[in-house]
């Protein structure tokens, strides 16, 4: 309930990722506003893996963009992914003919605790590079 001591508001959906849906490379930086407009900012990311027997070869990877060795993350069912904001990542275009399901949201903060990126579309938009999130 609370991270660095502080009380969090924690944000979460569902998602359906089918053949080709990807996310490009993106950073989780928001500033939302709730309750009457007071501005919240993103600090804690989470993914919740929900498919049973993910394979490698069908895609939907979580790529870690900020360390140049890492190894893209395998959805494993019923794991945690979790990890500060803001963190640079990507997830790679799902292969399989099934779906790929999770839980994914944030932990939010009061205030605007960083800045905002302005070569980056704001949370909930396409970007450009023509990435797509299915939301069922």
């Amino acid at each position: 309930k609370t991270f660095r001591g502080e009380p969090t508001l924690p944000i979460f959906s569902i998602g359906r990722y089918g053949a080709s849906d990807h996310i490009g490379r993106h950073d989780d930086r928001a500033h939302v506003p709730f309750f009457g407009g007071q501005i919240y900012s993103r600090t804690v990311a989470a993914i919740w893996y929900l498919t049973p027997e993910w394979l490698p070869e069908e895609g939907g990877h979580l790529l870690e963009l900020e360390k140049e060795s890492a190894d893209p993350l395998v959805p494993i069912f019923n794991s945690i992914v979790a990890f500060e904001v803001p963190h640079m990542h990507a997830v790679t275009p799902v292969t399989s003919s099934r779906y790929r399901y999770s839980i994914f949201g944030w932990w939010h903060q009061t205030g605007a605790r960083y800045e905002l990126p302005t070569d980056l579309p704001p949370a909930g938009k396409r970007s450009k590079a023509g990435a797509k999130r299915k939301r069922v």
